[in-house]
């Protein structure tokens, strides 16, 4: 929730201003104050056969730079580090591919070492290959695949 951090890495990822970002969050109790209560958030909870983020209606106390169209995307997820992280803080965190904008994300921890040198500070995980597929995007209200 620190705007300063966001800017940071919109700086790092030559990312676009407007451009929004994914929260992840080891459990929806974590996220629960950032979504509109007015909705059902159970299909969250559900088993998804690939990550899935989901763009959910934003409470009014959620900030506008964490916000598009009034939603926030959101991913509950399934990682044990990720799930451990947010846990500890109690919150979730903002999630971004591990890239410049415009480029291929990072697969590996030597690659992401390549692209951005000495400007992170901590990687967390081993050096296990990432996907580098984006998760599936889909809006909560209608269940539309945005992303596949």
């Amino acid at each position: 929730f620190r705007l300063d951090a966001i800017e940071q890495l919109r700086r790092l990822k030559l990312r676009p201003g407007r451009l929004p970002f994914i929260l992840i969050a080891g459990s929806l109790d974590q996220a629960h104050e950032l979504l509109d209560n007015g909705q059902p958030l159970e299909k969250l909870l559900e088993p998804q056969p690939v990550p899935t983020t989901w763009l959910v209606q934003a409470s009014s106390s959620a900030p506008a730079w964490l916000t598009h169209d009034g939603r926030i995307a959101l991913r509950i997820s399934a990682d044990p580090h990720t799930r451990a992280l947010c846990d500890r803080l109690g919150q979730p965190l903002v999630s971004t591919s591990a890239n410049r904008h415009g480029q291929p994300p990072a697969r590996n921890r030597i690659q992401l070492q390549k692209i951005f040198g000495r400007q992170i500070d901590f990687i967390l995980g081993g050096n296990h290959p990432a996907s580098g597929q984006a998760s599936r995007l889909r809006r909560l209200c209608d269940n539309a695949v945005l992303r596949h």
